[in-house]
């Protein structure tokens, strides 16, 4: 936080109470000018820290879509929340091709799609229809 980077943090559930005040922009300055720094407070077990926060300071807390419902409300309210799928990641990859490359991914697409169809889905460990197509991958 002190730094000024943007973090990404994920699994953190158990923290997230200890986070409480830096979620909420609940801040403090001291100084001013080039000595002025901000601070918010972070509890770490029983005890509370005032820790410096740069103001271009930016966490971005991933949560799974599984667990997405069981987290209160309260604490979702504090944060902008979007939705992000393996596809829209491959939409945007796509996106950012040229038009050559484009249609020699489409071009790939179709003779993935033909492979498939000549031996079968089940053959085919972590094969999954979506919306998109056809996800070839680990299963989980």
């Amino acid at each position: 936080m002190e730094t000024g980077k943007t973090i990404l943090i994920v699994n953190t559930d158990r923290i997230h109470g200890s986070l409480y005040n830096v979620f909420n922009q609940n801040f403090s300055t001291m100084g001013a000018g080039e000595t002025r720094k901000i601070f918010s407070k972070v509890a770490i077990g029983s005890k509370t820290v005032d820790v410096v926060v740069h103001e271009n300071f930016q966490c971005i807390l991933h949560i799974n879509r599984n667990v997405f419902t069981d987290i209160s409300a309260s604490f979702l309210s504090r944060f902008q929340r979007y939705s992000l799928s393996v596809n829209n990641f491959y939409r945007i990859q796509l996106e950012c091709l040229s038009d050559e490359e484009r249609t020699i991914m489409n071009s790939v697409e179709v003779k993935i799609q033909t492979f498939i169809q000549h031996f079968d889905q089940n053959y085919l460990y972590g094969l999954t229809n979506n919306r998109m197509g056809v996800d070839v991958g680990m299963g989980m």
